[in-house]
């Protein structure tokens, strides 16, 4: 079953994933077709000079490209590829047809006192399109809260 059929015009859902034997709990994405997101698993990545919102992940870095909005999916993964984006993480997103950016911590059930990220530094203000996806993404992944365990 396709989470986002191709009739369905919202601009950002929340899209449950089931639980697999890696992740028991299942978790959620927030997810956009028109709102890039990259994902990076070293400091190293080359990116662009243009507004850009950069959180720390347990693993890596997520970077939400704000200064554009709708850009041709396919070809912003091929570009994401080559900033040194986590290749796995485009094909997903080809494969989709969306972006994704986990908001729930992968082992916990209760997400009280985690974080999915931590906000890092903007580079720049970013377009106003953006502005509901960032909100409804920083609240959802305690991006600010630096008590929390970065999870």
């Amino acid at each position: 079953m396709n989470p986002w059929p191709a009739d369905d015009t919202a601009y950002m859902k929340l899209i449950y994933k089931l639980p697999t034997p890696k992740y028991p709990n299942g978790f959620h994405l927030l997810a956009s077709k028109i709102h890039p997101v990259g994902d990076f698993d070293t400091n190293t990545a080359r990116l662009p000079d243009e507004p850009l919102r950069i959180y720390k992940t347990a693993h890596g870095y997520r970077v939400f490209f704000t200064g554009r909005y709708n850009p041709e999916l396919n070809s912003m993964c091929d570009e994401l590829l080559g900033m040194g984006g986590d290749p796995k993480y485009s094909k997903f997103v080809k494969m989709r047809g969306y972006y994704g950016c986990r908001v729930d911590p992968k082992t916990q059930s209760d997400s009280d006192g985690f974080a999915v990220t931590r906000f890092l530094s903007e580079t720049a203000p970013g377009l106003p399109e953006w502005s509901d996806f960032v909100q409804t993404h920083d609240r959802m992944t305690n991006a600010f809260d630096l008590s929390a365990i970065l999870l």
